[in-house]
């Protein structure tokens, strides 16, 4: 418990650190003007820019920690997004467009864990094809589009706010206060050793894919509230950047080590540091360099602090 305390205390550092850094970055650069990283409008975009990243660390957190990887969350994220943006253009309920687009995301990941546990494929291999089954699936139901249904109303501008702090609450309980959480720990601390301890070791990793996948769905739900459309283009590589979260809120990639809320510090550090090099200006294929370089750092740090031999 001292540890995680100490390792929470650490990446807090480290994110007011960055955020000075990229404050102080682009006071310089913008002339000596006023400081536009800290302009009260920027500062509520990143908290909504966090909204999505946060979500889908948690569902993240579950797998890795069951060392696993879902490299399928950035599609999921758009398949359930158009789903529910078609929902709503055919006439259906906010509520039932929500379920639709949970029921789609949860489904995915469903398919996800059958592949890794009963077919035996490596979860960076399953979940590549289902980055690329749902992507195309997001785009022949959108036909292509971007699909504008309007997202007005206190319940669309209040979900981006709830559902984050929803899924974080939800899964500090999971994996600190029951018998699924200690079992994920298990699993990804030693597979072999938790199934001969009883644990059912196929259904706590499918069961990580589904919640994976439902994260996934609810974060297509913020994304329409944030948006008012739904689009097949949704959530590019926002699977880059839920891994880097993790990885850097102290995850191991190896699992059976990981703490909800350091993915938390770490999906708010990767948003103040992609904020900064677009306010100063960066192209997006040197920002793309520049979070290519900071989660081969975050996984190096991971193998130097006794990380094993990677997600399977």
């Amino acid at each position: 418990m001292r540890d995680q305390v100490k390792q929470l205390l650490w990446l807090t550092g480290a994110l007011l650190l960055t955020a000075g850094l990229m404050a102080l970055i682009t006071w310089w650069r913008s002339d000596f003007e006023r400081c536009p990283f800290l302009q009260p409008m920027n500062l509520l975009g990143l908290l909504r820019q966090a909204s999505t990243l946060i979500v889908l660390g948690c569902g993240m957190t579950l797998v890795i920690v069951s060392a696993g990887i879902d490299l399928s969350v950035g599609s999921v994220l758009a398949f359930a997004c158009v789903l529910l943006a078609l929902a709503l253009d055919r006439g259906a309920s906010l509520p039932v467009a929500i379920l639709a687009a949970l029921a789609g995301g949860a489904a995915c990941g469903l398919l996800n864990g059958i592949a890794v546990v009963k077919g035996q494929i490596p979860s960076f291999i399953a979940t590549l094809g289902m980055f690329l089954i749902a992507r195309s699936l997001a785009f022949v139901s959108s036909g292509g589009q971007t699909i504008y249904v309007g997202s007005q109303g206190a319940v669309a501008k209040a979900l981006p706010v709830a559902l984050p702090v929803l899924a974080v609450l939800v899964t500090w309980l999971l994996l600190s206060k029951t018998r699924f959480g200690r079992s994920l720990y298990a699993v990804g601390g030693n597979l072999e050793a938790a199934r001969l301890s009883g644990i059912r070791t196929g259904t706590v990793r499918i069961g990580a894919f589904v919640l994976s996948g439902l994260a996934a769905g609810l974060a297509g739900v913020i994304y329409w509230a944030r948006s008012g459309a739904g689009s097949n283009l949704a959530g590019s590589y926002a699977e880059l950047d839920a891994i880097a979260a993790v990885i850097i809120g102290g995850t191991s990639i190896s699992g059976g080590e990981g703490h909800v809320l350091g993915s938390l510090i770490g999906a708010l550090l990767m948003v103040v540091l992609r904020n900064g090099l677009v306010l100063l200006g960066l192209s997006d294929e040197l920002q793309k360099l520049v979070i290519g370089i900071v989660i081969v750092a975050a996984v190096l740090v991971d193998r130097l602090r006794g990380g094993g031999s990677g997600a399977k």
